[in-house]
């Protein structure tokens, strides 16, 4: 049951006024915030005075299975907000400290994202590659008094990258978009690729404007979904590419269209199979990955040339610290970048490389010490 915050907050200046104490509401896990776009919303059941009343309106609350869960399309909203409820009930229900095997996963699902950020900074030339030390069996107790490899130092943005590019490899950015109502209709495919050979000698300058001019972008239109465009859950714009001409594909040859994509050859012999590493780049990106898989396409587990994956909603949430994800148009504002035709998925998939090297660049540039500090207690 939830209570609007302004009630809570007059009903603690009512205690504090007339007991010795100073309540304040805690925003963890005790103040949900409904206002972001795609969140189901509150409803107004009615008022009570008493328990019989609360019992009576309680009951009128349809049961779990009455509710629809939202179409894939809306899965970076929906994650998000079941992380929040599940966030909230964690803490109204159990007070007492977190169980030490939750504690561990924790640990490690953080260690991950450090190393995995660590990284992609290594990729970019922005961390030395010396040490590909990989997550493994330590425990949470013994892993907090290990130190971890700090970040780089402050990154000049004037200066070309400070290291080698780490396995020298391809970024390639994915979205999808398909039909709200039909979901296993794909009708746009984003690819966008930056080549971190194109880097070398190469400043990113203010908020890496050089390297975004390095990305290449593709937006792939399904021919037998022409017509279609979303307007229940998403406001699709299928026809507003903004970074080059939309390219027509039937249905069958989708998948092989956009594993072409990923076949970068390389004449140096020590790339796998004369062919470049790859690194897949996608925000909130275990939805695209499952919808290519359902067409055939071959993604990061089933392929070696993949070497990593990068998702940009998880980087920005543990750079910034932050209990949830935020949808890519919240990351783009907060990099003073405009998107324009969001949910448009060339368009999409160009943003969402964009970020990647925004974040990367100002966590590198601030020389940031926090994620190794938790680690090292």
């Amino acid at each position: 049951m939830l209570v609007p915050t302004a009630q809570v907050r007059r009903f603690f200046r009512e205690i504090n006024h007339v007991m010795p104490c100073n309540l304040a509401l805690s925003g963890d896990g005790l103040v949900l915030p409904f206002h972001k776009e795609g969140f189901p919303q509150p409803v107004f059941i009615g008022r009570s005075t008493c328990r019989e009343d609360k019992d009576r309106l309680e009951s009128q609350i349809p049961t779990s299975s009455e509710w629809i869960r939202p179409p894939p399309g809306m899965d970076e909203q929906y994650l998000a907000f079941e992380e929040m409820i599940e966030t909230a009930w964690d803490t109204t229900r159990n007070k007492r400290n977190p169980s030490k095997a939750k504690q561990q996963l924790r640990y490690q699902n953080q260690r991950r994202l450090f190393e995995s950020l660590r990284r992609t900074q290594s990729y970019l030339g922005l961390h030395s590659g010396e040490t590909d030390d990989m997550v493994d069996g330590t425990s949470w107790e013994k892993g907090n008094q290990q130190p971890i490899p700090g970040p780089p130092q402050p990154l000049r943005m004037d200066k070309p990258a400070p290291f080698p590019f780490w396995k020298e490899p391809v970024f390639i950015s994915i979205d999808v978009e398909s039909n709200e109502r039909h979901h296993k209709q794909i009708t746009e495919v984003g690819i966008s690729t930056l080549d971190t050979l194109d880097l070398v000698g190469t400043s990113p300058a203010d908020d890496g404007a050089r390297w975004r001019t390095k990305i290449q972008s593709r937006h792939l239109r399904v021919e037998e979904y022409a017509h279609h465009v979303n307007r229940d859950f998403v406001a699709g714009c299928p026809g507003s590419f903004d970074f080059g001409t939309s390219e027509w594909v039937s249905a069958n040859d989708l998948a092989a269209v956009v594993q072409a994509s990923f076949e970068i050859p390389s004449a140096a012999a020590e790339h796998t199979d004369g062919r470049r590493h790859l690194v897949l780049v996608g925000h909130a990106i275990t939805g695209d990955v499952q919808y290519l898989r359902q067409i055939g396409v071959r993604m990061p587990e089933d392929t070696i040339q993949f070497i990593d994956t990068v998702d940009t909603a998880e980087f920005f949430r543990v750079i910034r610290d932050e209990k949830t994800t935020r949808k890519l148009g919240d990351l783009l504002q907060e990099f003073n970048i405009t998107g324009w035709h969001l949910h448009n998925a060339g368009n999409d998939a160009r943003y969402t490389m964009e970020v990647m090297l925004c974040m990367i660049l100002e966590h590198s540039r601030r020389g940031d010490r926090s994620m190794t500090e938790e680690f090292q207690g």
